[in-house]
Formats: structure tokens, sequence, C-alpha cells
């Protein structure tokens, strides 16, 4: 190890020390305030309990995104791996999120009780299974950064423009058939046939081509606009036109991204955070009104085509209607969203009274290709089955988070053991994803961004989000060093080069 990287490797273990040092003291916090509970008063207890949901969660989030922030600043390819997207999504869900049980309006927490109710002893609960989940999903990090050497690598300034307009024409050829012949269709319920997943993987390549359109651009590609501004204007409408917010903030993470790999700047990083925000509190509100006229017209919440969705985003634009049909006054729907703690109470809860769940069990489905197995139960048909069980509907899907899931499968035992499988994972594909973007190699961008998913989903289901990814990950790394990666190796081989 050269003395840049050693100094890198240092400055990332520090980072990482401070966090895990800053975690061990909210913990020790929330342990004093349990002991209180104990030795004091109910009503003095109670207060103990008030107080450390109202200060602690503050305490997590500041630290969680000051260690994304530092970790970032310290070696800016890490952008490109699981973890400051692991933090700052760990930073909304699980810090600033419970925050509206203390200090949201009555509406909110009265829409928030319609899903599942939630008591003091419950926030504080979740609260305390949140920090230790990403306390031991850190440690697991930092070992295995330390064994596997995530350090600094030179970054390659010089492209072969000729491999990215290969890579960006195979990207877009590929995404767009993907996307608007199989998973829109799918999508809005006009296929009658389940897309395997692995399918629905690829229709990401078109979004990420703007990414290396882009790059393309930043190097004096000026013709490539003509592809650029039409490409985001179409990812953009059919993202807000499927009536998700996650579809649209990943375009937009996406547009970031790019713009930060064609000039890494840091206040890039703080304009693309800030329309993030900014996007997701005006869309919160489009979402449960576009899904709900679609439950009337349908009875579903997917089933309409494209021109059925205009119109219904349009009378959303001529209503002004920003409460997302919610009926109590006063419903902060954009914070509401970003608490995961009813689902999480009800999911420990039910561990703890004898019926643990069981959706651990469908990882075991994800290596298996559904060609081969046409009948594969679905591995995300999770969502409305944990909704039904909580609500005794099906009109949606919900999900406790990584942890709640793993505590309703197994205690704290599993909690445990799939936070170190987290670690691992997210080493491994920072491993790979800081050695491909040194090397500027954006024809395996899909795998990488696969990594970065990852990251930003831990209020996902486990078997989707990081198993059957991590096994579409290979599939697909194969498939690209196979292709574009076997072209550009021709390329710069010297047998290549000397029958030039």
């Amino acid at each position: 190890m050269n003395t840049a990287s050693y100094s890198l490797a240092q400055d990332q273990t520090r980072i990482l020390v401070i966090c895990l040092g800053l975690l061990v003291g909210i913990l020790a916090a929330y342990a004093v305030s349990g002991l209180v509970v104990d030795l004091s008063p109910p009503s003095v207890g109670k207060q103990s309990l008030s107080v450390a949901d109202k200060i602690l969660p503050i305490a997590f989030c500041g630290t969680l995104v000051w260690t994304a922030f530092q970790l970032i600043r310290a070696n800016r390819l890490m952008i490109w791996t699981p973890l400051p997207w692991f933090l700052a999504a760990c930073a909304a869900y699980f810090g600033f999120g419970p925050l509206v049980y203390h200090f949201g309006r009555s509406g909110t927490v009265a829409v928030l009780s319609t899903f599942y109710p939630v008591e003091e002893s419950d926030l504080w609960h979740t609260n305390i299974l949140n920090a230790i989940s990403v306390f031991v999903v850190m440690a697991s990090y930092m070992l295995g950064a330390r064994l596997v050497r995530i350090d600094r690598h030179p970054i390659v300034q010089e492209v072969d423009t000729g491999l990215l307009q290969r890579t960006a024409i195979i990207f877009l050829s590929l995404g767009l058939a993907v996307k608007y012949l199989l998973a829109l269709p799918y999508y809005f319920g006009m296929l009658d046939l389940t897309v395997p997943g692995g399918i629905l993987q690829l229709q990401s390549f078109s979004l990420l081509a703007i990414i290396v359109v882009m790059v393309l651009v930043s190097k004096g590609g000026t013709k490539w606009r003509l592809v650029l501004y039409p490409l985001v204007a179409a990812e953009l409408a059919t993202a807000i036109l499927e009536f998700s917010k996650m579809s649209v903030l990943i375009t937009l993470m996406t547009l970031t991204l790019g713009w930060y790999l064609t000039r890494p700047r840091a206040w890039v990083l703080f304009a693309g955070a800030a329309l993030l925000v900014t996007t997701y509190v005006a869309t919160t509100p489009l979402v449960p009104f576009g899904r709900g006229e679609i439950v009337n017209r349908t009875g579903t919440i997917y089933q309409a085509g494209l021109a059925e969705r205009a119109e219904i985003l349009t009378g959303y634009l001529e209503s002004g209607d920003a409460s997302g049909g919610v009926e109590f006054s006063g419903h902060q729907s954009w914070w509401a969203r970003l608490s995961y703690v009813n689902a999480q109470t009800f999911a420990m809860r039910s561990y703890d009274g004898g019926s643990p769940g069981r959706s651990f069990t469908l990882a075991g489905y994800a290596f298996v290709p559904r060609a081969l197995w046409p009948d594969k139960p679905s591995i995300t048909g999770v969502a409305e089955d944990f909704t039904f069980l909580v609500t005794g509907i099906r009109a949606s899907s919900s999900a406790p988070g990584a942890f709640a899931e793993a505590y309703w499968n197994g205690g704290w035992l599993m909690v445990v053991l799939s936070c170190v499988y987290l670690g691992v994972l997210f080493t491994g594909f920072s491993y790979y994803a800081v050695r491909r973007m040194a090397l500027m190699d954006v024809s395996l961008l899909p795998v990488v961004f696969i990594g970065i998913r990852m990251g930003f989903r831990p209020d996902g289901w486990f078997a989707a989000e990081y198993v059957g990814a991590l096994a579409i990950a290979v599939v697909l790394h194969l498939a690209l060093s196979m292709t574009i990666g076997y072209s550009a190796r021709r390329e710069t081989s010297p047998a290549t080069r000397a029958g030039d």
C-alpha cells in the first residue's frame, strides 16, 4: 500500500471509529433511560423514555449524516459505494422519521396510528433496534474494509470515447426496449404474466445511460445533448406517471451522480441533496392521490395505462390537492412516509408474541431463475402480505424495514447475523465500485448501481433487496464483462495496437 492510500485508509478507519463511538454513546443513553424506568415511578419512567425518544434520534441522525459526508470527503469514489447511501437512508428513516411522534402534528400521528398504534415504549424499543443494527453493520464493514483495503486509486482522466459511445448505445437500446415493452406494461397491469426480476433490472440501463451520456457531453460530444435532454425528460415523465416517489428520486439521484462524476465538487452534492429533498416533499401528496384514483377506477393500485395515468396527473394538478386524499387535517404526509415505527412495532410485537415471520425463507428462491421455475413464488409479494397481516387489507404494500424484518424472523440473533451479512455485502460492493469507478469503467455501472440501491433501501424487504439483487449483480457482471468489457480489452491489448 502506498503512502497516499495508507493515509486514506487511516482516515476512513478514523471516521468509522468515531461513528461507532458515537453510536455506543447513544446506546448507552438509551440504556440509562431504561434503567430510570426500572428504578423510578411509572410517571417518571415514561418521562425518561419520552426525553430519550426526543433527543437521541436527533443525535443518531446527525451522526450518520456526518459520517456519510466525511467518507465521501475523504475519498470521492465512496459516493459510488453502498455505505454513504445506507447511512443517509438510515438517518432519514430511522433517525428523522421517528421524531414525527413527538414533533409532528396530531393529524400526522393519527394517520400513522390507523396502520398500527405505537406507544412510547414501542418507540424506544424500535429506536434501540435501529441503533444496534446500524452499529453492527458499520462494525462489520470496518473490519471487512481493513481486510480488503478499500483505498484510493489513481482516477483515470482520459477515457476511450469510442467505448463510451458504444456503452451509451447498448445501455439505451437495451434499457429503453425493456422499460417500454416489458417493465412499464408489467407495472401498469397490462401484461398477464410475471416478468423475472433479472429482466426488470435491465430497465435501469436507460437511466444509467444518462450518466454515460453526461460524460460524453463533458468530453466535448455536444451532439449527445440531443440524446441527453429528451432522455432525461422521458425518464422523469415515466417516473412521475408510475406514481412512485422512489422512481422520481432515483432519476434525480442519477442526474446528481452524473453531474458529480463530471464535476466532482462538494457543492454539487449539496445541490443534489437539496433537489432530492424538495422533490420528495413536493411529490409526496401525488403518490397516494394517483394510486387512490387508480384503486377507485380499477380496484387495484397499479392497473392503469399511460393515458389514464396522464389523465389522473392532470386532474391532480388542476385540483391543487396537497392532502394526497388523506382525510385527517394537518397531515404531514412527507414526514409520515419516512417513519417505519408502526410497521417495526408490529413486527417486533409479533415475534415477541410467538408469531414470527417467515419472509427470510424467500431468500432461497432468489438464486433460482424463473426460466427454470416458472411458478416460483414471488419474493416481492410479501409486501402486500405484510399489509394484510397488519390491517386486513391488500390494497397497498408496506414493510417494516430490514432490521425489524430480521427481528420478526428470528429475534436479536437474526438481527445480528443479518447485519453482519449487510456489512460484508457492503464491503464487497465498495471494493468493486471503487476499483471500477477509479478506472472510469462505466460499462459496469449497472452492477455498481445495484450496490448503491442496496445502500438506500434499508426500508425494503431483505430477500429482494439484499439476496435477489446480489444474484442479479453477479449475472450482470459476467454478462457485461463478456460483452462490453471484452470489447474494451481487445482494443487496448498489445496485439490489437500492433495491428493498427
